[in-house]
C-alpha cells in the first residue's frame, strides 16, 4: 500500500484522528501502513520527551531499540491483515536515550480511500506497575507477619491500616477498627485533646514533634487498661493522598526492667555510700587507739630502758605499725573496689616528690644496712599536672616492698622522661632492688588481690597481698600500666609509665655556671651510687674522676696534682673498701699536696658521734644519703667557699639549746585523753609546751584568750568539731594575722584533706602521728 511521502502525511488522516488523539488521557499516536507517524498527543510528548513537531512524518522505528529491528515490520504485517494487537508488552526509547517499558494496543483503521491506518494506545511503565503491585503484596505480607503493630490513618485520623500484631496488642480486630477514628479507640481520654491538636498542627504548619521520632506514650487496650508504648511515626503520600503510619511496640517489660535496674542501681549506690561511711567510721575508730599505741611506744623508746624493756617496747611499736599497714591496705583496697578513688590534678615537681619518697624509706633501709638511692633524669620536667598523693602512694608501696624483700645490697628509685609534646610528657618510674626475686610462675598473679609469691613469703615478711593490687589500680587510674622483671635471687625491677600533662612552667632558675669546669673526684665502691652522682654533677658541667676505693682515690688525687690538673673537690662515700670515708679524709689532710682539698662526706648514718668525728677529721660538709640534687649543689658550693658548719669551731650552745628562752606553746584540741597525752609528749620532745582542750568550743575560747604558736586540731570532737572551730577562729582573726591550724585526724578517706583546707586549716596530719 502506497503511503504519503516522508514528512508529508495526508491531511484528512490527521483530521480523522485529531479529536481522538487530543482528547485521550493516555499516550496515543497513529501511523500509516509504512510506519510513518501521523499524529502524536500531549500524553505521548510527556512519555517520550519528543514534541509532535519532532516526530510527525518520521518512522516509528525511531522509538524502537536497535536490538529489535523486526518488531515494527511484524506489527505492520498484522495490521495489514486486519488484526488488532492487544496489550503487546515491549520497550521503547525516550528522547534522552533511556528505556521505558510499555504495553501497546494497536487497532487498524481504514481511511476514505480504504487505506489501512493504525491507532496506537500506549500504557506506560507496565512493568513498574507490576512491580509496584508485587511490592504492595509483599509489603502487606510483611506487615501481616511483623512482630510490631503497624497502624495507618488518614489526615482525618481515620484508621486505614491495622495488621495482625496491632490486633494482638490493642485487642481490636482489623475489620472492627478500620474506618473508625484512631483516637477514640486507643488513645486514653486524658490524651485525646493533645493528640488531635498535634494532628491539626502538623496539617496546618507541616511541623510536629512526633514525625520521624521515637516517642513513649500511653495506649489504651480495648478492655480499657493502659500500658506504655513506643512508636515511630512517618508520613506517606500515595496517589496524592497523604496519610500517617506508625510502628507501635509494647514497652511494658522494658519499663519494668528499667525500673528494676534503677532500683538496683540506687540500692548499689546506697550500699556503696553506707560502705564508705562504714569505712570512714572504722578508719577513725581504729586509728584513734592506734595513735595511742604507736605514739606511746615511740615515746617510751626515747626514755632510759634496759635491753629487755627496750625489746618489749620495740615489739609493741613494730606490731602497731604492721597492724596500721594492714589497715591502710584494706581501706585503700575497699576504696578502689567502691570506686571512691578520684584524681586531684595539680602542678607537681617530680624531682622533689621522688626525693621525698626516698627520704621516708631511708631510715628503714639504713637500719637493714641497705643503700637507698633516688635519681631523676635530666629530662624530668620540674612541673607536670598529676595527683601527688596517688603517685606518692604507688612509689611508697613499691619502695617499701623493695626494702622489705631485700636483705643486702641496694634499692634504687628512678624517674625519667621521654617523648615530650606540646601538652604532655611520658614519665617512667622504676624501682629496682637486689632482693630475693620472684619466680616466673608467680609473676602473673603478683598484682592480684590477696596474693603473695608463695605462702612462705607471707609467713616470713607479713603483709596482706593487697599492696601491688592497689598499685596496679592506681596506675590504671593514671592511664598507665605496671610491669615487673625479676628472677629468683636476682632482685626485681617494678616499672610503670604514665603520660602526664605539662603544668605551669616554673620560673627559669639562674644558670648554675659556678661549678662548670671544676674537677671532682667521686669515691664509691657501689657502681649504681657512683653512676647517680656522676649524672647529678654532670648537670653542672663538672669534670669527673671516679675511684672505687680509698687507695685508688689517693693515687688519683696525687696524680692530678703532679700533672697539673689538681682536683677542686672530693665526694667521698662513708663506706668504701679498706678504710671508711673519715679515715680517707684524715689521709687527705695529712698529705701536703692535697691537704687543702674540700671534702663532702656522704653517709648513711646521721648520729652526732659520726658528725663530730667527721668534723675533727676535716670533712667540709656532711650529707646523709640519699642525697637530693639541690642539697648536693648547696653542699658543694659551701665546701668550695670553706664556709660550712663543720669547718667552724663547734658552738656548744647551739647543740644544747638556750634553756632560758621560754618555749612556744601549741594548743592541742583533742577529745581522746590518750591522744592528748601523746600529742603533748611529742610536742615537748621537739621543744614546745602544750595546752590541751577537749572540744572545738574550748579551742575557740582558748585562742581568744591566749596567743598560741599553732593549733593541732582534731576534726571529730563533741559540742563543736574541728571544721566548725577553724571557721570560727578564722572569722575573728584580724587582717594579716593568721594562726597556723593543723588538722590532726583519724579520718583518711578521700576528700578529707581537701575538706580540712577548705575549712581554713593550713596542714593535715593523719593519725597515728609520729614525731
Amino acid at each position: 500500500m502506497p503511503g504519503p511521502e516522508a514528512g508529508q502525511p495526508a491531511i484528512d488522516v490527521r483530521a480523522h484522528f485529531a479529536p481522538i488523539v487530543d482528547l485521550s488521557d493516555q499516550a496515543m499516536l497513529s501511523v500509516d501502513s509504512d510506519g510513518i507517524i501521523l499524529s502524536w498527543n500531549k500524553r505521548a510528548e510527556g512519555l517520550y520527551g519528543y514534541s509532535a513537531e519532532e516526530v510527525v512524518g518520521r518512522s516509528v522505528s525511531m522509538l524502537v531499540p536497535n536490538d529489535r529491528p523486526h518488531e515494527v515490520p511484524r506489527l505492520l504485517a498484522r495490521l495489514q491483515a486486519g488484526e488488532t494487537v492487544d496489550r503487546f508488552d515491549t520497550v521503547r526509547v525516550r528522547k534522552d536515550g533511556s528505556l521505558v517499558p510499555v504495553s501497546l494496543t494497536i487497532s487498524p483503521v481504514a481511511d476514505s480511500e480504504g487505506s489501512i491506518m493504525a491507532a496506537t494506545n500506549i500504557t506506560p511503565n507496565i512493568a513498574e506497575r507490576r512491580r509496584a503491585g508485587e511490592e504492595a503484596e509483599r509489603f502487606e505480607g510483611i506487615l501481616a507477619a511483623a512482630n510490631d503493630a503497624f497502624i495507618g490513618m488518614d489526615t482525618d485520623g481515620i484508621v486505614t491500616e491495622w495488621n495482625r500484631a496491632a490486633e494482638d496488642l490493642l485487642g481490636w480486630a482489623a475489620d472492627e477498627i478500620i474506618g473508625r477514628c484512631l483516637s477514640e479507640a486507643i488513645i486514653p481520654d486524658r490524651l485525646r485533646d493533645a493528640h488531635e491538636r498535634g494532628l491539626r498542627r502538623y496539617l496546618e504548619t507541616g511541623e510536629g514533634p512526633v514525625i520521624g521520632q521515637r516517642l513513649e506514650l500511653s495506649a489504651q487496650h480495648r478492655d480499657g487498661h493502659e500500658f506504655p508504648i513506643e512508636l515511630s511515626v512517618f508520613v506517606t503520600t500515595i496517589g496524592g493522598v497523604r496519610g500517617f503510619n506508625a510502628f507501635v511496640h509494647d514497652v511494658s517489660e522494658h519499663k519494668r526492667l528499667t525500673f528494676e535496674l534503677a532500683a538496683a542501681r540506687d540500692q548499689a549506690l546506697e550500699a556503696s555510700r553506707m560502705k564508705s561511711e562504714f569505712l570512714a567510721m572504722m578508719s577513725h575508730e581504729i586509728r584513734t587507739p592506734m595513735n595511742g599505741v604507736i605514739g606511746m611506744a615511740s615515746l617510751l623508746l626515747d626514755t632510759e630502758l634496759d635491753p629487755q624493756q627496750r625489746g618489749y617496747a620495740e615489739i609493741v611499736r613494730n606490731s602497731g605499725e604492721a597492724l596500721l599497714s594492714i589497715i591502710n591496705d584494706i581501706l585503700d583496697f575497699s576504696k578502689v573496689e567502691a570506686g571512691k578513688l578520684d584524681l586531684e590534678l595539680v602542678d607537681v615537681d617530680l624531682q622533689t616528690l621522688v626525693e621525698e619518697v626516698g627520704d621516708l624509706l631511708t631510715p628503714r633501709a639504713h637500719a637493714k644496712g641497705l643503700e637507698l638511692a633516688t635519681f631523676t633524669g635530666p629530662g624530668v620536667l620540674p612541673a607536670v599536672r598529676a595527683d601527688p598523693g596517688r603517685l606518692r602512694q604507688i612509689l611508697l608501696n613499691l619502695l617499701s616492698n623493695a626494702v622489705k624483700f631485700t636483705e643486702a645490697g641496694e634499692v634504687v628509685l628512678r624517674a625519667t622522661a621521654s617523648d615530650p609534646t606540646d601538652g604532655d610528657v611520658k614519665i617512667c618510674f622504676q624501682v629496682a632492688d637486689t632482693g630475693i626475686g620472684i619466680e616466673p610462675s608467680d609473676q602473673d598473679r603478683l598484682f592480684e588481690p590477696f596474693s603473695q609469691a608463695d605462702s612462705s613469703t607471707t609467713r616470713l615478711y607479713g603483709g596482706t597481698g593487697l599492696g601491688l593490687a592497689i598499685c596496679r589500680q592506681l596506675v590504671r587510674l593514671l592511664d598507665g600500666e605496671i610491669t615487673v622483671r625479676s628472677e629468683p635471687g636476682g632482685g626485681s625491677t617494678f616499672e610503670f609509665t604514665v603520660r602526664l600533662q605539662l603544668g605551669e612552667p616554673a620560673p627559669t632558675p639562674p644558670a648554675r655556671t659556678e661549678l662548670a669546669g671544676l674537677r671532682v673526684l667521686i669515691v664509691d665502691d657501689n657502681a649504681t651510687r657512683r653512676k647517680i652522682l656522676e649524672q647529678q654533677v654532670t648537670t653542672w658541667s663538672m669534670t669527673i674522676t671516679t675511684a672505687n676505693g680509698a687507695f685508688t682515690a689517693l693515687e688519683k688525687l696525687r696524680y692530678g696534682h703532679v700533672v697539673g690538673r689538681p682536683h677542686d673537690l672530693a665526694l667521698l662515700d662513708m663506706d668504701v673498701p679498706n678504710m671508711d670515708g673519715i679515715a680517707l679524709t684524715r689521709m687527705i689532710r695529712d698529705d701536703p699536696t692535697v691537704a687543702m682539698l674540700p671534702v663532702v662526706l656522704l653517709t648513711s648514718s646521721g648520729e652526732r658521734a659520726s658528725r663530730e668525728a667527721a668534723r675533727q677529721a676535716g670533712v667540709s660538709v656532711y650529707l646523709t644519703k640519699p642525697v637530693h640534687q639541690s642539697h648536693l649543689f648547696r653542699a658543694i658550693t659551701a665546701a668550695l667557699r670553706g664556709d660550712t658548719p663543720l669547718t667552724k669551731p663547734l658552738d656548744r650552745s647551739t647543740t644544747t639549746g638556750d634553756r632560758s628562752r621560754p618555749r612556744p606553746v601549741v594548743l592541742v584540741a583533742e577529745d581522746n585523753t590518750v591522744n592528748q597525752t601523746v600529742a603533748a609528749a611529742m610536742l615537748a620532745k621537739i621543744g614546745y609546751r602544750a595546752d590541751v582542750v577537749a572540744n572545738g568550743a574550748e579551742a575557740v575560747e582558748a585562742v581568744r584568750r591566749i596567743s598560741y604558736a599553732a593549733v593541732l586540731m582534731d576534726c571529730q570532737m563533741p559540742e563543736m568539731d574541728g571544721y566548725a572551730a577553724t571557721v570560727a577562729i578564722r572569722s575573728t582573726e584580724e587582717a594579716g594575722a593568721r594562726l597556723p591550724i593543723i588538722a590532726m585526724t583519724a579520718g583518711v578517706m578521700g576528700g578529707e584533706e581537701e575538706r580540712c583546707l577548705q575549712a581554713g586549716m593550713d596542714g593535715y596530719l593523719s593519725k597515728p602521728v609520729d614525731v
